[in-house]
Order: structure tokens, then sequence, then C-alpha cells
């Protein structure tokens, strides 16, 4: 086992030379998988709206942080992924049977037909925080003194700018009103992007956060969500000026966006300047076809498939990740993991896979694979 190197990630980041050995990443482990493999059970996290949230003690924090940390250190990680939900309009969900091979008690799903902020009675009802209280910094606090040296965390507010937007609308009210009140959507996005990016620049002051990170989801498998103008007159600005935020901290910025944001893709790169970025389904564009583009100017992160991850034997995941850092590794810019997130129900057997793949092939020179 390596003790963990966060200038290894960095170094990735950055666009820099080639580092001693390819590094991971991931947007997050589900804590089911974390569970299974460090033997112990994490203290369950309400949302910072419910009211059982005031329950949670600083013990149990430390508890969680000490179990992530431990993990994430052991498995071969520079940092731990972590995000903490702000009080903002959540989205409506749906409940169901968890049938995941690590299960836990319930599966939520976004109930798109409905929100929470469609009307002015409801934008007008609802409190809005100040930055103070949008959400909880002493879980940051406490990971600035619990953190081993060079150990990072990478995240801050769950959440982006458009999701939480569209999430707190409601997918079908959200289109309806593209067409009907497009001023009411923008004063919605207005006043969820300022929460999110006053918060975000308050968490860059933090030493133990290395990069900021904003997970958006803005496309489906054939194009963007909603017509790339919206996006780029509403809610790019926003990633844009937290750049410029992040990067005057001296912290990269990590894009997470599933889906095919190809039409955007550009301005996110020339203009946002986003440093790196995530979500891959080869459905979409494998990986190593986005790095060959555009591997000279945004360093490639993930992009083993979930589906495959999920459905192939084990030996065809050893085959499938060597033939991906055999693509991307050559010339750095590159971190090994998954294209979405380690979900519960993908099998351990093909996780431990792909560690096993990376730890025979992490050594750089990377050029004869």
């Amino acid at each position: 086992m390596t003790s963990p190197n966060i200038g290894r990630l960095l170094n990735v980041l950055w666009l820099e030379c080639e580092p001693d050995y390819l590094p991971l990443y991931e947007h997050f482990i589900d804590y089911e998988i974390v569970e299974a493999i460090s033997g112990r059970r994490i203290k369950p996290i309400p949302s910072y709206l419910d009211p059982a949230y005031r329950k949670l003690r600083k013990e149990d924090k430390l508890w969680n942080i000490h179990i992530l940390i431990d993990f994430y250190s052991k498995i071969g990680f520079d940092y731990v992924p972590f995000e903490v939900s702000p009080k903002l309009p959540q989205r409506v969900e749906r409940a169901t049977e968890d049938l995941a091979i690590h299960r836990r008690s319930l599966r939520f799903y976004t109930d798109e037909s409905r929100g929470l902020i469609n009307s002015w009675d409801a934008f007008d009802a609802f409190e809005w925080p100040e930055k103070e209280e949008a959400i909880d910094y002493e879980w940051f606090e406490l990971f600035e003194k619990e953190l081993p040296e060079n150990m990072g965390v990478i995240g801050g507010v769950s959440g982006g700018f458009f999701e939480r937007t569209i999430w707190a609308v409601g997918f079908v009210p959200f289109f309806r009103l593209l067409h009907t009140d497009l001023p009411f959507l923008k004063k919605v996005a207005e006043k969820i992007c300022e929460v999110i990016f006053q918060v975000e620049s308050e968490l860059c002051k933090y030493e133990c956060i290395v990069a900021v990170r904003k997970g958006d989801d803005m496309g489906y498998k054939k194009g963007t969500l909603i017509p790339p103008r919206i996006l780029k007159g509403i809610f790019l600005p926003w990633h844009k000026k937290l750049v410029e935020t992040a990067h005057k901290h001296d912290k990269p910025y990590i894009l997470h966006s599933c889906g095919n944001i190809s039409t955007i893709i550009d301005d996110l790169i020339n203009w946002v300047r986003i440093d790196a970025k995530h979500s891959f389904e080869d459905v979409i564009q494998p990986v190593s076809e986005f790095k060959e583009k555009y591997g000279d100017k945004v360093a490639v992160l993930g992009g083993v498939d979930v589906d495959k991850l999920s459905r192939y034997s084990p030996e065809e995941v050893k085959q499938y990740v060597k033939d991906i850092i055999g693509q991307c590794a050559p010339g750095g810019g590159y971190a090994l993991g998954s294209g979405n997130s380690i979900a519960n129900y993908i099998p351990m057997r093909n996780f431990l896979a792909m560690l096993s793949t990376w730890r025979k092939l992490r050594e750089y020179p990377k050029r004869y694979l």
C-alpha cells in the first residue's frame, strides 16, 4: 500500500507532467460499498432541512470522517470525495424497494412531475438561507483537523447550478415554464445559484479542499436537457464565476456532468475554463475519444463505463480497464475511475477487478501497454 499524495492528482488536474503513477478518481462511492469493504457502519446523515439533522452529533461526524479517510487512503485514493446538502429546495422523490447487491432500505427516484418552487407564492414562502446558515460547515472544519498529511477533500455543496434549479422547480414544470414564464425561471435560478456560489466561495478558503467540484448533470443520451442557449445564458456564467474564484485560491475546477453535452463542451473548456471533466458513458462518447480530442486542454477523469462495470465478468473488466489505461494514461492528464460513480449495484468483484488492474499498471510510463 502506498501513502496518499494529493500532489499526484493535482498534477493531473493542472495538466502538468506525468505523475509517478496513475491516480484514482471517483465522484463518490456508495456508502454500502464503503461499509462492505471496511466492515464498519456509517451513521446515516439526514438532509440539512430535516429536523432530524439537529440530532447529528459532532461525534457522529467524526465517526464517519474517520471511516472515509481510512477507507479511501487504504484502497489507493489521494483524497476523500465529500459533499454536504444545502438548505435549498429539495427534489420531490418517490421511494421503492432497493434491489441492489449491497442494498439500502429504500431507493429514491426523482418525481419529474412535481417541484417545490414552481410559483411566485412558493418562491416567496421559502426561507432562503444566507451563506452562513446554508450548509453545515463543521464537516469541513473537522476534515481540516483529521486529514492526514498529503491527503485532501474534493467536493463541497451537493448538486450544481442547473441541477438544483430544475430539482426545485420540478422537471415537467421547468420545461413548461421555459415557454410560459422564463423570467420566473431566471429568478429562481438566480436565487439558487447565488446561494451555491456564496457557499462554494467560502469553502474555497478551507485548506483541506484541494479542488472545487460541481456535479451538474446537464445532458441526456442525445443532447442537453434544455436548449444550449439557455444553459449558456443562465447557468454557465455561474460556473465561470466559480472557476475564477477557485483559481484565485489556486484550486482547480472539476465539472461532473452526465449526458451528452457536446454542444456546450467548447464553451465549458474555452470560456468557462474548467480544468477537468468527469462523467462518461461509452454509448455517448468513450473516454478515450474525449481524451484524444480534448486531452491537451482539460484533464480527463474516470470513464470506466458503469454499465460494463456492472455486467461484465471480472476478466472482461480487467481487459477493459487495461485498454482504457493504455489509451488514456500516456502523457498524463488522466485519472482512472468509473464513468460516474461506484453504485451499490456494481458487483464487488468487478470493482475490485478494476482496482487490481490499476495496481498492476499504475506506474508510468504507459507508452507500451
